[in-house]
């Protein structure tokens, strides 16, 4: 009897395994249908047309932006095409991460030697976004022919035998490019380039983070709220238990308080991205005050002149943003055990912030030389 339940258990999960095993394989089957579908809309759009009919042409090409829900990356994105449209006054392509993965090998046939590549700045170089880095490092293998400049980034590698073999593998990367240079936005990130990865001075250059180029109109936006914006995922390291305890002070003391993301759940293509943007903007205009533990919740407090109270991240690139744009006193950085409700009333008190980026324009400078020097002409 019992060698005849063990006869039925097996046939039982015999079945189960087959079943989960279709699945997985009709998974696999449809994500291969949708990337040979997204392929194919790729290389009939009028972007990659655009490339393609302008071959012979020294081009100047913007690649790895994001087409995903989060609003930090999509306003650097939107920094960085300001800036290529301002300062450089240069004519630009972009390749979203999705247009490079899909059109990798169609791409490598029609970006030439001679064209540039800018790569899209943020917070992912290194062990926190493997992913994200896996791509990056396939774009400098792909074009190490090129002269290839990288948006102000942070660099976080987790303290691991892991961590050892990826700063080895991005070192070995970067060394078999034939021209890079990489702007970072934090300190920490400068000496890891410089003393663990053996970069000089001429490869690597400290600067703010794109998006303080940007300036939001606050327009005659109400300030009723206090927005907590605060972190979900692995890099988070606020003490969740204090900030709620803090949040349910300001709703006893009848404060309108909320919380709210710089991520949100959709797809955020090109042609979506400034109203994406510009409606967080509205969103923070609206606040009179934001508790934040991303540098984003951080920047775009201060360039829609609204008080903010600013907490570090497992990287610390809250911190390492947050030296660049101390000068603007309604931006205050803390650890939220030193966050008081006297503390909130005095950030409260705060008016007539307006932000300013005139003491960053050396850098936003340094920037256009170095970018300049690469595409090997004046820029006026």
């Amino acid at each position: 009897m019992s060698h005849f339940r063990s006869v039925l258990q097996f046939t039982k999960d015999y079945k189960i395994k087959s079943i989960e095993e279709k699945m997985k394989r009709i998974k696999t089957g449809l994500k291969k249908v949708y990337l040979i579908y997204k392929k194919w809309v790729f290389l009939f759009s009028d972007n990659y047309k655009r490339i393609k009919q302008d071959k012979h042409k020294r081009k100047l090409i913007l690649i790895d932006t994001p087409a995903h829900g989060n609003l930090g990356d999509q306003a650097i994105a939107l920094a960085e095409q300001k800036f290529i449209r301002e300062m450089l006054g240069l004519d630009f392509y972009e390749l979203t991460k999705e247009d490079y993965l899909v059109g990798k090998k169609a791409l490598s046939k029609v970006i030439r030697r001679e064209d540039m590549l800018l790569i899209h700045g943020g917070g992912f170089l290194g062990t926190l976004w493997q992913n994200e880095e896996d791509i990056f490092l396939s774009i400098l293998k792909e074009f190490s022919s090129n002269k290839i400049v990288v948006f102000p980034q942070t660099v976080f590698f987790e303290d691991s035998d892991h961590g050892r073999l990826e700063r080895e593998r991005m070192e070995k990367s970067i060394k078999e490019c034939a021209a890079l240079k990489i702007f970072l936005r934090d300190k920490n990130s400068y000496r890891i380039m410089t003393e663990n990865l053996h970069l000089t001075n001429r490869q690597c250059f400290l600067v703010p983070d794109i998006v303080t180029y940007l300036k939001a109109e606050s327009g005659n936006q109400k300030r009723t709220k206090i927005l907590f914006c605060i972190r979900r995922d692995k890099e988070k390291t606020s003490d969740e238990k204090q900030l709620l305890t803090i949040f349910h002070s300001l709703e006893e003391a009848g404060e309108d308080v909320t919380f709210t993301d710089m991520v949100v759940d959709r797809r955020i293509g090109k042609k979506e991205r400034q109203k994406a943007v510009s409606s967080q903007f509205i969103k923070f205009s609206s606040a009179k005050l934001v508790i934040t533990d991303r540098i984003h919740g951080m920047l775009f407090a201060a360039v829609t002149g609204t008080p903010c109270i600013a907490l570090d991240n497992v990287s610390k690139k809250v911190s390492g943003a947050y030296e660049w744009i101390q000068y603007l006193d309604y931006i205050q950085f803390k650890d939220e055990k030193e966050i008081t409700l006297d503390h909130i009333w005095d950030m409260l008190g705060k008016k007539n912030c307006v932000y300013s980026n005139l003491e960053l324009q050396e850098y936003y400078d340094l920037m256009k030389k170095e970018i300049a020097s690469q595409w090997e002409t004046e820029l006026n």
